[in-house]
């Protein structure tokens, strides 16, 4: 996807798409994990959890030869792929630094803001 060597791309739209990214995911993640607990959906902790996991994360073995059905033979297909390549490993890294406050909350702790 990357081969071409007359792509240029400038770091400051990197760091604006990796923001836009961690933006979107932290989003997602509050969202499923409010909306779980909700007076008309409300899932125990465990499922709160495993919706949290479930609905936010993609994975880039779905995602890439997708992009590549819908965009084949487009000049640009290594920039489309750009989000989808930070937010994989941005789904793993937010995932392994909330992992533990779930786990305490899963557990009957309350240290998450707004929890039940």
């Amino acid at each position: 996807t990357f081969s071409n060597e007359d792509i240029s791309l400038p770091r400051s739209e990197l760091a604006t798409v990796l923001l836009c990214v961690v933006l979107v995911q932290v989003t997602l993640l509050y969202l499923v994990f409010y909306l779980t607990q909700t007076s008309w959906c409300r899932f125990t902790r465990p499922d709160v959890v495993a919706a949290m996991y479930c609905a936010t994360h993609k994975s880039l073995t779905l995602g890439i030869p997708m992009l590549k059905i819908m965009y084949s033979g487009d000049p640009n297909l290594s920039f489309i792929t750009i989000p989808l390549l930070m937010y994989h490993p941005c789904q793993i890294l937010l995932g392994g630094i909330i992992a533990p406050r779930l786990k305490a909350w899963m557990h009957g702790g309350s240290s998450l803001p707004g929890a039940y």
